[in-house]
């Protein structure tokens, strides 16, 4: 039988607590806030609460839009549970929050800029679906991080999971250099997924080749090269 909004909120073994002032930011189909968690033990901790909301004169194309804000949650974790255990850099908990009720869908997870500092987006608000970051990056200072990037996308794609756009990672200072963590999970979807029986057998391909374009459009010539080296020498599926 399922549970009512307050048997689970009643089971829960903390409290999020949402001071004023505290939004930090918002996308596309979410609002972000600085939360802190009571626990029932008398602790406390810093944490990211990211509610979805559908806002107006916001429309994704396929396979998104296929998906309400329950699955598009689960989808998250899902991707959350397998980056993670391939050893891609993600926060350190992912909690996806389903309601049923009048709160919203959302995923409360740890806030980076305790660990990392200031963090930068791959894209601007601007051109949210264009990756603008990686212009900064270079041969001379962010080799390391160009292949990371590389690896990354393609063990996104040996894992069969599909990026709905570029804009996923957001980056962090280190020395010289830049590093990054994969934070936006809530538009990948699974080739196994069963919407894709609603879309051709080609989707797959045609993403994998659009999300390389999106670097090569956004990346100097020989940091693409750079990248493009690597990704091919990593990715397995074809």
């Amino acid at each position: 039988m399922r549970s009512t909004y307050a048997q689970s909120k009643k089971r829960e073994r903390y409290s999020i607590k949402k001071p004023p002032f505290s939004k930090i930011g918002e996308g596309a189909e979410s609002n972000v806030y600085r939360v802190t968690l009571k626990f029932k033990n008398g602790k406390k901790r810093k944490a990211v609460l990211k509610e979805l909301e559908r806002k107006e004169g916001v429309f994704f194309k396929k396979p998104v839009k296929f998906l309400g804000k329950r699955e598009r949650v689960i989808n998250a974790k899902r991707a959350y549970t397998a980056f993670k255990r391939a050893a891609l850099p993600v926060p350190s908990f992912f909690i996806p929050r389903i309601r049923y009720f009048s709160a919203p869908e959302s995923i409360l997870m740890e806030n980076l800029t305790k660990r990392f500092g200031k963090l930068f987006p791959i894209n601007s608000k601007k051109r949210s679906a264009h990756p603008v970051f990686l212009k900064k990056l270079s041969i001379k200072n962010d080799s390391v991080l160009i292949k990371n990037l590389a690896k990354d996308l393609a063990t996104i794609f040996n894992l069969g999971f599909v990026p709905y756009a570029m804009d996923f990672w957001m980056f962090y200072k280190k020395g010289n250099t830049y590093e990054r963590v994969l934070v936006d999970l809530t538009l990948f979807t699974h080739k196994t997924d069963e919407i894709y029986s609603q879309i051709p057998k080609s989707f797959f391909k045609e993403n994998l080749q659009n999300s390389v374009f999106a670097f090569k459009e956004n990346m100097g010539q020989r940091e693409f090269e750079l990248f493009y080296g690597e990704f091919l020498e990593n990715l397995k599926v074809k």
